[in-house]
């Protein structure tokens, strides 16, 4: 796969929003927040006929497709709208501006279908926030601490034991039973990602939280709560926040 170009540079007083959605929500939602509308297509980006993205883009489903071709071409924002097209959050144009972040809020069900993890990294390193050394470590950080967000989190299933096959089956029935409840299946999955003294990556869900016992890692050996274990084992500083729902994670170069 190839390597991401270097992102252009959009000034903060040129906030756009667009996507492949109705053209008067698009309306609706750039005169609510003060943005300008952007003229966006996947396929049009992929043929090279649109040159830039969006700095906020609007997906009814995301894809790793258009991910990684909207961030490829200088997205900072990706928003899954949902059915009540209240997703883009009042104060992320702010926030956009005072950060120069990358934001992402996609459903539970999206964050469990896609790989993001790969697209993701190969944007901070074309940003030259994450390190080429430190990319596996962000990866797998990333990677589980996705995991908690979607399973334990906003699915609010317990691992436990897994360590036979009936257990496992077990396991696998809930989570995808959940998956089909659309109350879990559309709880937020938010990605946040900045530079400053290294990476900052976040990862917060809307499940019910775990005040307290996902700040002790546990050894290696045990059955389930090892991904928070590799966290810190990898990470230059771990921190939860938010009841246990948000993870925030530091790498230096």
């Amino acid at each position: 796969m190839e390597p991401l170009a270097a992102l252009p540079s959009v000034p903060d007083d040129r906030l756009t929003v667009g996507g492949e959605v109705a053209a008067a929500l698009l309306a609706r939602i750039a005169a609510t927040h003060g943005l300008s509308v952007c003229d966006w297509s996947a396929d049009g980006a992929e043929a090279g006929t649109v040159k830039s993205a969006p700095s906020i883009l609007l997906t009814l489903r995301a894809t790793e497709r258009e991910m990684r071709l909207a961030l490829g071409l200088g997205s900072r924002a990706i928003i899954e709208i949902g059915d009540d097209e209240t997703a883009l959050p009042v104060e992320l144009p702010l926030r956009l501006k005072a950060d120069g972040g990358l934001h992402l809020s996609l459903s539970t069900a999206t964050a469990f279908s896609l790989d993001m993890t790969p697209v993701l990294c190969d944007v901070l390193l074309s940003r030259g926030w994450l390190a080429a050394p430190r990319r596996a470590d962000a990866e797998i950080c990333l990677q589980e601490a996705l995991s908690n967000a979607v399973i334990h989190g906003n699915l609010s299933v317990d691992a436990g034991s897994v360590g036979d096959a009936a257990s496992f089956e077990r396991f696998f029935t809930l989570v995808h039973a959940r998956l089909a409840d659309r109350r879990h299946a559309s709880r937020r999955i938010m990605v946040t990602a900045r530079a400053g003294d290294g990476l900052h990556l976040s990862v917060m869900d809307q499940g019910d939280g775990h005040a307290g016992l996902v700040m002790r890692p546990v050894e290696m050996t045990a059955k389930s709560g090892r991904g928070i274990r590799i966290m810190h084992d990898l990470a230059d500083h771990v921190r939860f926040s938010d009841g246990g729902r948000r993870v925030h994670l530091h790498f230096q170069p």
